[in-house]
């Protein structure tokens, strides 16, 4: 809750100002040592290396480097500026910026206060936004999208920023204000797999539980240099890269624009030791890397990928250029990270996506969640520490996807004798282009709104570069018209660029099961 808690004393203590001063004094000591124990459990990860490590380079960007005691007071910069504009703890608040610096800072800023960022891609149009405040129903948005004053609540009250003069900063007044939870670190906005638009809970135990695996598992030290060309506003970035590079004190290395060729000659420059991408962007590094030879990294031992199907042509092109695997990681938006490998059985990295992290638990389950034997394809099922809370204010989703303490994360697969999981396909008909998840129901209901059009059904389809491309199906209205290009348009005002359909076919009818619903083929 964003508040003026001076005030508030002062109106309801009618009291002598000595005494005032007393409550009020009680009351921000009382604030800080309740930092101090939030800090504890996860801002101090970070801040141990933001005080001690203070000269080493903390961040990279464009060749500009960053110490981390220059990080620190970028920090505490925003931090100042949050706190003058009443951000306590459990407020939630969406940052919604590619400006790598600025996100980073920022979300930490939060961390140190205590309040829950959701983090969004500043590329969203305004109606994507508004989804993700009824979703989110955050106390404050911060983006860096002019366009994002269009999707303000009309009693948001704007503030000027002197560290970004030119960001939306809004605080939304509402007098329905909503619990965070108890000691929630972060929400996850998606679409995802379960219908309408949600923000996945985490915790701070949970979140601290993810760190310090991902940094166990990649064995990361001061001394690496962690790199990924990928936007900074995407959770799998986020957690996989940002966030345990920082924790463990390494030198983060980021570009302003993911372009392939710019990444290997990045990597070769700053001596990359632990590389992370998805799918696509291995595929495009292939192509560079066919045309112009490069040399071989020697400093690189590390690479990593989630968030899509790693198929074995581009860990094999990979694998022939660099001399280094691609390891997979399993993951999903309501247990993020849950399995690694970090051996050198090369068949084994090119098929399987690891066994489980600390903390983790996974089980194949059937229709009925009864655990299948061994080499059997089920359902993947997953619980443990890295589990996050379930849905903000969704408590008819949860009941869907969280069942008995185990998440049902709708892929599938299948575990070996040693515990090795392998990925073969999804129960639902989310669409993955180049690891952003599609949810077909979102894209439809944006299509049935435009004039002219009754029915939609959105596929994917397979493509050899981004994984799946949108296409959609459409019936129109008795006499209608419609023009595909004028469609097209009227979604990327509506939609985020990878859910736009690519191409629009008009058909007689859509397939349909008996009791009426679309039969998706």
């Amino acid at each position: 809750m964003i508040f003026d808690l001076k005030l508030i004393i002062k109106e309801i203590c009618a009291i002598s100002a000595e005494k005032y001063v007393e409550i009020v004094n009680l009351i921000i000591n009382y604030r800080k040592d309740d930092m101090m124990m939030y800090e504890s459990k996860l801002y101090k990860m970070f801040k141990k290396h933001l005080t001690q490590n203070s000269e080493r380079v903390a961040i990279i960007i464009n060749d500009v480097q960053t110490t981390y005691k220059e990080l620190f007071e970028r920090i505490n910069a925003w931090k100042n500026f949050f706190e003058s504009v009443g951000v306590n703890k459990g407020d939630r608040l969406i940052i919604s910026t590619d400006h790598r610096l600025e996100f980073i800072a920022s979300w930490l800023s939060l961390w140190s206060i205590g309040a829950i960022p959701i983090p969004m891609e500043p590329v969203a149009r305004a109606p994507e936004l508004t989804r993700a405040i009824e979703a989110g129903k955050p106390h404050l948005i911060c983006s860096e999208n002019r366009e994002h004053l269009n999707a303000l609540p009309k009693n948001s009250e704007i503030f000027n920023c002197n560290l970004q003069p030119s960001w939306v900063i809004a605080k939304i007044n509402t007098d329905n204000d909503i619990d965070s939870g108890k000691d929630s670190a972060f929400f996850a906005y998606t679409s995802g797999t379960t219908g309408a638009p949600k923000c996945v809970i985490y915790d701070i135990e949970g979140t601290v539980a993810i760190l310090e695996s991902l940094i166990k598992a990649f064995k990361l030290t001061p001394e690496d240099v962690f790199m990924t060309p990928l936007n900074p506003s995407l959770p799998s970035v986020i957690f996989t890269a940002i966030l345990p590079s920082l924790a463990a004190g390494s030198t983060l290395v980021l570009l302003d624009e993911p372009i392939p060729r710019r990444a290997l000659k990045v990597m070769a420059q700053t001596g990359t030791t632990v590389f992370f991408a998805v799918p696509y962007f291995y595929r495009l590094m292939n192509e560079t890397m066919s045309v112009k030879a490069v040399q071989r990294f020697e400093h690189l031992r590390l690479c990593v990928s989630t968030s899509a199907f790693l198929d074995n042509h581009t860990f094999n092109e990979f694998y022939k250029y660099t001399g280094v695997p691609i390891r997979s990681i399993f993951c999903s938006s309501e247990a993020f990270y849950c399995t690694f490998y970090g051996g050198d059985d090369i068949e084994i990295l090119r098929k399987s996506c690891g066994t489980t992290l600390e903390g983790v638990k996974i089980k194949v389950a059937d229709k009925e969640d009864n655990e299948v034997p061994l080499l059997t394809e089920g359902q993947i099922l997953v619980s443990g520490t890295h589990k996050s809370k379930g849905y903000f204010c969704r408590p008819e989703l949860e009941e869907k996807v969280f069942k008995n303490g185990w998440v049902h994360t709708g892929d599938l697969g299948y575990l070996d004798e040693e515990g090795y999981l392998y990925i073969t396909g999804r129960i639902s008909h989310t669409i993955n282009v180049g690891g952003h998840l599609v949810n077909p129901q979102e894209v439809e209901s944006i299509l049935i709104s435009y004039p002219g059009i009754s029915e939609a059904m959105i596929l994917g389809e397979k493509d050899p570069m981004i994984g799946e491309r949108v296409i959609a199906k459409v019936v129109l209205k008795e006499g209608a018209e419609i023009e595909e290009k004028e469609v097209i348009e009227f979604c990327k005002k509506m939609l985020l660029k990878y859910k736009v359909p690519e191409r629009i076919e008009i058909v007689e009818s859509l397939p349909k099961s008996r009791y009426g619903k679309i039969r998706r083929m």
